[in-house]
């Protein structure tokens, strides 16, 4: 085997151990994107529950008066 068929060979043995870290390591980026847009979303949904409730409230106190 020649040197530069030897740092061929050793380079992609490199890269092949690297995809499954970079794999990885995106999935985890993805992985805290998506945390973070379903928290996001949740605070959203929550503050209109909130003033939902605030409102029937609200309503229920003037159908009462």
């Amino acid at each position: 085997m020649s040197v530069k068929e030897d740092k061929a060979n050793s380079l992609k043995e490199h890269n092949h151990k690297q995809a499954p870290e970079a794999e990885e390591k995106e999935a985890q980026d993805q992985l805290k994107l998506a945390k973070g847009k379903s928290d996001q979303l949740l605070s959203q949904a929550e503050k209109k529950l909130y003033a939902l409730k605030d409102a029937a409230k609200d309503k229920i106190s003037e159908i009462n008066k």
